[in-house]
């Protein structure tokens, strides 16, 4: 029964032209999900290296509060001021305008999405 019946030539050209279409479709898609993997995998590592420098960063910080907690007690009680405490990480930010300018350049420094 089947055999009988006549497919025109533009249905079947219709039919040919979708079925290339969906081809087409569906290995652009593969190709576009094969590439989403490596760039999120490129853009976990970037994650992953900011969260360690906040955390680092994070971590001056506390560290930089406790030792201005313990000076500005002592400060009050009626002691000098206890310079080992207020500079305990090198030379003085506050003082030193080559060294701020060294940490905004490092914090304002483009990330290279080529790692």
């Amino acid at each position: 029964m089947l055999g009988k019946v006549k497919v025109s030539s533009a249905l079947m050209f219709t039919l040919v032209a979708f079925f290339a279409l969906q081809l087409i479709t569906q290995s652009i898609g593969f190709w576009s999900f094969s590439r989403n993997h490596d760039d999120v995998i490129l853009l976990s590592n970037i994650a992953i290296s900011q969260i360690d420098a906040v955390n680092e960063t994070a971590q001056h910080l506390m560290d930089a509060r406790i030792n201005l907690a313990r000076a500005s007690t002592r400060m009050a009680h009626g002691a000098a001021e206890p310079v080992d405490l207020v500079n305990h990480v090198g030379p003085p930010i506050r003082t030193s305008p080559l060294l701020q300018a060294d940490l905004m350049i490092h914090w304002l420094a483009p990330i290279s999405l080529e790692s």
